[in-house]
């Protein structure tokens, strides 16, 4: 019984540290989607009503796609990470995605802080 007991507690602390894991890890994915689309939609409405020059949008949508290569390899990377329990590949990409927002979000201020 006591080996039981002993079995079932570091199960059990086993499950709370991934759940801990996954719950910060799935909140950081939300999180920064959540974020971006926001930051988008600004620009949609900055885009329609100042129409800035080509060069501008390009710089926009070259930005916005590495942005979401970045999300789909993190989401990828948090549901492989997810089924082996190896976290590595979602700290790398979590990583590569967190600087692809940075460099995303601060390009939309640069066009739009005028």
């Amino acid at each position: 019984m006591k080996n039981y007991l002993l079995t079932l507690s570091l199960v059990a602390s086993l499950l709370i540290g991934c759940a801990t894991w996954q719950d910060s890890a799935g909140k950081t994915l939300a999180t920064t989607a959540q974020t971006v689309d926001s930051a988008m939609k600004g620009w949609a409405l900055y885009a329609v009503r100042v129409n800035p020059p080509v060069t501008e949008q390009i710089k926009v949508r070259s930005a916005y796609g590495q942005y979401t290569n970045s999300f789909d390899v993190a989401l990828k990377a948090y549901n492989l990470a997810v089924l082996t329990t190896n976290q590595n590949v979602w700290q790398a990409s979590s990583s590569v995605l967190t600087a692809s927002q940075t460099a995303l979000l601060s390009l939309l201020a640069s066009l739009t802080n005028h």
